[in-house]
């Protein structure tokens, strides 16, 4: 038979492409928020605005939003920002600079926790990985079978 890594070899470019369409696809939703935030120039406006128990109030010179908690599609605070999902693919981000100290940061982040809807499992990327698992793992053992 041929030894594992004539086959390897012999896949090794299918397999660098998938790996890294894999990568690409993982990453790019990460990469989003902060592409959203350097380029939209409705994003740079200034914004004002307060949080409390019952939801969130921000205005810019162009609109305001009063945002109950239960109005929330989901919300997620990260290291340097909150987002705050009004439906699957629009939301409202809050940056760190946007609160006045620590103290406000750390309250409003423990309001997010409390009354926020928690951001719903992304089970397709799961299936995704699974199902390109099944098929390099085909591919290979195809490959491996073939040059027997």
């Amino acid at each position: 038979g041929a030894p594992a890594g004539d086959v390897l070899r012999a896949n090794g470019p299918t397999l660098g492409v998938l790996a890294g369409l894999l990568v690409l696809f993982l990453w790019l939703p990460r990469a989003g928020a902060g592409r959203q935030l350097t380029t939209n120039k409705l994003l740079q406006e200034p914004l004002e605005g307060y949080v409390s128990e019952k939801g969130v109030y921000l205005s810019t010179p162009r609109s305001t939003v009063d945002l109950p908690w239960d109005t929330l599609y989901k919300a997620t605070v990260a290291d340097k920002i909150i987002l705050l999902g009004g439906s699957e693919y629009q939301y409202y981000m809050l940056p760190r600079e946007f609160f006045a100290s620590d103290e406000d940061w750390k309250q409003v982040c423990a309001w997010v926790e409390a009354h926020a809807p928690k951001p719903k499992e992304r089970k397709f990327l799961k299936v995704l990985f699974i199902w390109i698992v099944i098929f390099i793992v085909v591919i290979l053992l195809w490959n491996f079978f073939r040059t027997q």
